[in-house]
């Protein structure tokens, strides 16, 4: 997934489980029609680069090619639009993931049924094909690329490698084209490319039935994981437990499975994210309504959050379970600066560990949940209103405050400015108890990843440790409280461990180091 991060370093704090929360800001974005956000990162130089889709051809959303559009919207800190573009051709369209680009500018996939507009080389007129654009800082378009066959092909996320190459990972139901190894009914697919979108090398993985990835993260190796679910019992999948697994695949640089594991019980399972944790692990999150196998203590029948913790060659560490007694679906994390977790996705539940949801009758709001290093719930919050609202990505911010994006119906409770069916929601929560954010001296870290040089700014001295996978101290530093150039041409590529050492206590994350 995403590599980046801006830290908040003045203060170390602990908020205990289920502390108060509050709602920050929330923006919704649209026009009549309809609009999805499905993933957001920082932007370069500060506020949030957003991605999804929008039919809509007024309100906030111009330049629409026809049906569904990629959306993309940069906004400020608060939220507020600086600039939106359309990208597409005259058929549906929809943006999945960014990632920004290590060059400047961002990098975004999905799916195309165009041929035409700002669409070309799909492989089948009635089909989809995973598209991949990149555009400069302003929202200039500067290259497209479709991969797939003559079936459809979907992609679902992308990440940036150290080494300055694209994994774009999603589902094939090809046997031509760009598709050469195909298992099953559907599969996992994922495309390696260069540094311009050139193809490298693309990889079906699977069984004879249904299989299809939704995540995947550049490892420190320059390989790749995925996760996503699996019905398969053959070919690439071993150790399915009954029905759908969570099912995870390691692969080397060349593409070549280096391990796999299924995760679940006699149920369904799903996982729709995954991140390598700087201990050289991995965390994995979806949901599950199984009560067996590798599961522990489910709240009812229906779907959990499910979260797990795993080892560098996926022996599970720990997991834990979610929810309330309705249905509560996981879609996304990411690691926090304190080394915990920021979990969110869609409840149904208003019990359990679930509180504050806003429908009488099977509500569906957004749910973020935070939780320490061991799984511990430390703050949680459902978002929404009376109709339906759902969380597709979730960044830390300075403070520690969850930046969501997704989409809702709703028009009342913590929505407001609904342009009309749904729009792309975007929140900013806090579950930090008696500390405003203006409190906190942020320190900004980029570019990510970093080629010659880290550059770090902050308000306060502060010193620096880069760490390596292992643990061990390769570069410290004393800073000043300005602008502050780290030459990291000696450094080896790879993931790195960065903490910041203040005299009112430590915040740690991770950079790239690329060639």
């Amino acid at each position: 997934m995403k590599t980046f991060f801006t830290l908040a370093a003045i203060f170390v704090f602990s908020v205990f489980s289920h502390a108060q929360t509050s709602l920050i800001w929330q923006n919704c974005y649209g026009g009549t029609n309809g609009e999805y956000a499905n993933d957001i990162i920082p932007a370069v130089g500060g506020g949030f680069i957003i991605v999804g889709y929008t039919d809509s051809n007024n309100g906030d959303v111009s330049g629409n090619h026809g049906e569904d559009d990629f959306l993309v919207i940069k906004t400020d800190d608060s939220g507020n639009i600086i600039w939106q573009k359309c990208f597409g051709g005259t058929a549906n369209d929809e943006a999945e993931a960014v990632v920004a680009a290590p060059g400047g500018g961002y990098v975004i996939t999905g799916y195309t049924y165009s041929n035409d507009g700002d669409v070309s080389g799909n492989h089948d007129d009635y089909s989809t094909d995973i598209w991949v654009i990149k555009i400069d800082e302003s929202g200039t378009l500067l290259w497209q690329k479709c991969f797939g066959g003559s079936y459809d092909e979907t992609g679902a996320d992308i990440d940036v490698s150290s080494d300055g190459s694209y994994y774009i990972s999603g589902r094939s139901y090809s046997n031509d084209g760009d598709i050469t190894d195909p298992k099953g009914e559907a599969d996992y697919f994922l495309v390696k490319t260069d540094a311009s979108g050139n193809k490298t090398w693309a990889h079906c993985y699977g069984g004879s039935l249904y299989d299809e990835s939704y995540a995947v993260d550049a490892t420190s190796d320059n390989g790749a994981i995925l996760c996503g679910r699996s019905g398969s019992v053959d070919s690439d999948v071993s150790g399915n437990h009954g029905n759908e697994d969570s099912w995870v695949v390691k692969v080397s640089s060349a593409g070549a499975i280096e391990w796999q594991k299924s995760f679940g019980g006699s149920e369904d399972e799903e996982a729709n994210d995954i991140h390598q944790t700087s201990d050289g692990g991995y965390a994995m999150l979806g949901y599950t309504d199984s009560n067996n196998g590798d599961i522990t203590s489910i709240h009812s029948a229906e779907n959990d959050y499910w979260f797990v913790k795993m080892t560098s060659t996926g022996s599970i560490t720990w997991q834990k379970c979610y929810g309330g007694t309705a249905d509560d679906q996981a879609e996304t994390f990411c690691t926090t600066s304190d080394g915990g977790y920021l979990l969110a996705g869609l409840t149904t539940s208003n019990d359990g560990d679930v509180t504050g949801t806003h429908g009488s009758f099977y509500p569906i709001d957004i749910w973020v949940l935070k939780i320490n290093a061991t799984g511990t719930i430390q703050w949680q919050r459902a978002c929404g209103g009376t109709d339906q609202d759902e969380a597709h990505s979730v960044i830390e911010t300075s403070g520690g405050a969850a930046v969501v994006c997704g989409f809702t119906y709703s028009i009342d409770g913590d929505v407001t400015g609904n342009h009309g069916n749904k729009d792309a929601w975007v929140l900013k929560v806090s579950g930090t108890t008696g500390i405003s954010e203006n409190e906190f001296s942020e320190i900004n870290i980029y570019p990510n990843p970093a080629v010659n040089e880290l550059i770090i700014e902050t308000q306060i001295n502060s010193l620096i440790n880069i760490r390596d996978i292992t643990g061990k101290i390769i570069f410290s530093e004393q800073i000043s409280s300005n602008s502050n150039k780290i030459d990291v041409t000696g450094i080896n590529p790879g993931l790195y461990t960065i903490e910041i050492i203040t005299e009112k206590g430590k915040r740690i994350s991770r950079f790239i180091k690329a060639d």
